[in-house]
Order: C-alpha cells, then structure tokens, then sequence
C-alpha cells in the first residue's frame, strides 16, 4: 500500500509540473504573440523606420521646391481667371499690379532665386475715393483691393514681357495704359530652374505651361 501511495503522489508531482511547465511555455507564447515584444524585434522595427526616415526626407526636400513653383504658377493662373470673371460680373475693369524680382538665375539653372520672390495684386479699377482715377491701371483713391497674393518660399516671379500693368475690361478683353505687344507672358521659377509660363492673348485667352 505505501508503494501504491508513493507511485500515486509521484505521478501528481509529475503531471503538477507538466502542468506548470505548459502554462509557463503558454504565457511565453502569448507575451510574444499579443502582449509585447522582443528588444530584437524592437530593434528590427526601428532600423526600418530609419531606413525609411533616410530614404523619404531627401526625396522631399527634392521635391519641394517644384510643388511650391507648380502651386504658385496654377495660384497665378487662376487669380487671372479671376480678375477677367470679375470684371465681367461687376462690369468694371479689374487691373492686376505685377511686382517681379527680375534678377532671377538662368532657366534650367539649379541656382537660389531671390527672396521674398516678387507678388501681385488684383483690384477693381473704378476710380472710387478721392484722387481715383478710372481705367488707369494704377490703384488709387480708395479703389478696392480684391487680394494681393506673395509667391512661396523656393520660388520667384522673374519676368515679365511688359513694362506697365495691366488689367481686364468688362467683355472680358486686356486693357493697358500704353500700346504692348501680346501676348504678355509672365514667368515664375523655382531654384531648380524650372519655369512656369502663364500667358495672356488679344482676345482675353489665359493659358499655362509647366513645361518651359
């Protein structure tokens, strides 16, 4: 009998620490799978990160530039829309006021272009206030202002093929205060030397070109 008994509690200790064992190598499994991680899994992640970190930041900086002188030529583009719709509507001529840097590297010359990098400014050009003088293209008297717009870092407005301002008239057709030759063209680069050409025709027709 006190065989009987001592193989009996032998067999308790036995399947007691097969059953420690088991729950031990269970929490282990579950501490990897969903409740933490290893400091070489750790390690691994963070390698990646800094890989990626290495590979991403360069790129954008590299890019940066060119979105900012793609967003200003669209921004250029559109705000001359702009000017034309609104002459149109409020049946008053809209004048646009270009103040460029003009001292800007060649085109297709990786070079810093100056800065701040010029603005512009639209207005309604009706005469209104004391001293305002109607279709002069000049902002005078108390005219409004409908936005004056500065370009982006990166970027500066470097040319312009006429020495005046000029603006809309209310059929939607360019005004200037002396005779030009059209059409105007107004360029704006970035320090990549990309250029963007926003251009305006006779007939009132704006256009765009990245390409240049």
């Amino acid at each position: 009998m006190l065989v009987g008994n001592l193989e009996r509690t032998e067999l308790s200790v036995e399947q007691n620490m097969q059953q420690t064992l088991s729950l031990g190598i269970r929490g282990m499994r579950e501490i990897k799978e969903g409740k933490g991680f290893t400091l070489v899994e750790v390690l691994v992640v963070l390698t990646i990160i800094t890989i990626l970190i290495a590979v991403a930041v360069p790129a954008f900086l590299a890019w940066r530039p060119n979105i900012h002188y793609r967003q200003a030529a669209r921004d250029l583009f559109l705000d001359m829309q702009l000017a034309k719709m609104e002459a149109v509507k409020r049946n008053v001529n809209v004048g646009v006021i270009l103040n460029e840097v003009g001292s800007c590297p060649a085109e297709g010359t990786a070079a810093p272009v100056p800065e701040p990098g010029g603005s512009y400014s639209l207005f309604y050009d009706d005469g209104s206030g004391a001293g305002g003088v109607r279709n002069d293209n000049i902002k005078n008297g108390s005219e409004e202002t409908i936005k004056n717009v500065s370009l982006p870092k990166y970027v500066a407005f470097c040319d312009k093929s006429i020495a005046v301002n000029f603006g809309f008239q209310p059929e939607g057709l360019p005004f200037t205060a002396a005779p030009i030759v059209y059409p105007i063209e107004l360029t704006i680069q970035n320090e990549t030397g990309r250029a963007g050409l926003v251009s305006l025709s006779l007939a009132g027709n704006i256009s765009l070109n990245l390409t240049k």
